[in-house]
């Protein structure tokens, strides 16, 4: 499980879904191009959450490790469809 930071916000994403998200924000960084994505994550109140975040090469992204598992109730890849286009 890790927390992550978006800008204001901040969500608990299991470890590969987590991981997932910053290194394709690093690709599309890299690529000068944009997407939105949508993870299935725990808010900080709790209830679980679709969180759909906007990746470029703007993005302030920080993911933290936590020893809290939630239950194991985070899923683990993006949901929806991604669509990409340059920035």
């Amino acid at each position: 499980m890790k927390h992550v930071t978006y800008t204001h916000m901040a969500i608990f994403l299991d470890d590969d879904a987590a991981d997932w998200m910053m290194e394709y924000a690093r690709a599309l960084g890299s690529a000068g191009m944009t997407d939105s994505i949508t993870l299935r994550g725990i808010g900080m109140d709790g209830n679980e959450v679709d969180a759909t975040f906007l990746l470029n090469s703007s993005t302030e992204l920080v993911t933290q490790t936590t020893n809290n598992t939630l239950g194991g109730r985070a899923t683990t890849r993006p949901s929806g469809t991604c669509r990409t286009g340059r920035s």
